[in-house]
């Protein structure tokens, strides 16, 4: 097989594992936004009310600190 041949399935292969692993990542974050509270798609709308409880939330600024404190380590 020449170089270039490699290189091309090399990064043909690699965008599919990014597009693998970000897609669903990328459909939880707008369904963050989603105005139901069950899982709707399309979304029914957009609200930023699901961040704010979050960020009111005790339990998940202590989750979120803890990994900032793992990730700095």
């Amino acid at each position: 097989m020449n170089t270039r041949r490699v290189r091309l399935v090399l990064g043909v292969s690699a965008v599919a594992v990014l597009l693998l692993i970000y897609t669903p990542l990328l459909l939880v974050l707008l369904n963050s936004f989603n105005t139901s509270k069950t899982f709707a798609w399309p979304p029914t709308g957009f609200t930023g009310e699901w961040w704010v409880r979050a960020w009111q939330s005790q339990g998940a600024r202590d989750a979120l600190w803890v990994s900032v404190r793992v990730a700095l380590v």
